[in-house]
């Protein structure tokens, strides 16, 4: 009994400690006086929660969505770190509302549960981070560089899964709608290839 006692607590300190390894990285920006780096920065979408933008500069700064409601850090003073978080896949313009020259872009592309797959395979394609109240997704999909055919129209989900029918080369992409009625650029595409 001792024993068993002693294995499970060893067994939950160690999850414990090793939890803050496991968790999503954070995406991060560097500001300078007066630009950020890099100026334009693609993510997948599971890794665009959290967003921080260090300043390194000597000035107070902001990243400040061009589209109201999407993001915004607030003054972020000299020497700090400024944080904020994303919904879904999307491209999303910013600026500092400080510095009329500053101006950034972040592109958020979806993810795949696999880049190759058999006719008739399930693939997965992640297109939101969590369920945020208020939060809609647009996801679309071509085949062969052919028109775009939207497969969810602002859902709630995050994510979908789509079987494929035939062979050849599938893109994806999707954007976000914020609580305010506003609408992300459209993703960077993800390719699925179906042999």
């Amino acid at each position: 009994m001792r024993r068993t006692l002693a294995v499970t607590l060893a067994a939950v300190s160690l999850a414990l400690f090793a939890s803050p390894a496991m968790a999503v990285s954070a995406t991060h920006i560097a500001i300078d006086d007066f630009f950020f780096s890099p100026q334009t920065k693609t993510v997948p979408v599971a890794s665009s929660l959290p967003l921080e933008w260090d300043n390194g500069g000597s000035f107070a700064h902001t990243a400040t969505s061009d589209v109201n409601g999407f993001f915004d850090t607030g003054q972020i003073p000299a020497g700090n770190t400024g944080v904020d978080s994303l919904a879904g896949a999307g491209t999303y313009k910013y600026h500092c509302t400080n510095h009329s020259t500053m101006h950034g872009t972040l592109k958020v592309r979806p993810t795949v549960s696999a880049a190759s797959i058999g006719v008739g395979d399930p693939v997965t394609i992640t297109f939101g981070i969590a369920l945020q109240k208020g939060f809609t997704f647009d996801l679309e999909r071509r085949r062969n560089g052919g028109d775009w055919i939207t497969m969810r129209s602002q859902t709630d989900f995050s994510s979908a899964t789509f079987t494929p029918s035939r062979t050849g080369t599938y893109d994806f992409r999707a954007r976000t709608h914020n609580p305010l009625g506003k609408v992300s650029g459209y993703s960077p595409m993800r390719t699925v290839t179906v042999s």
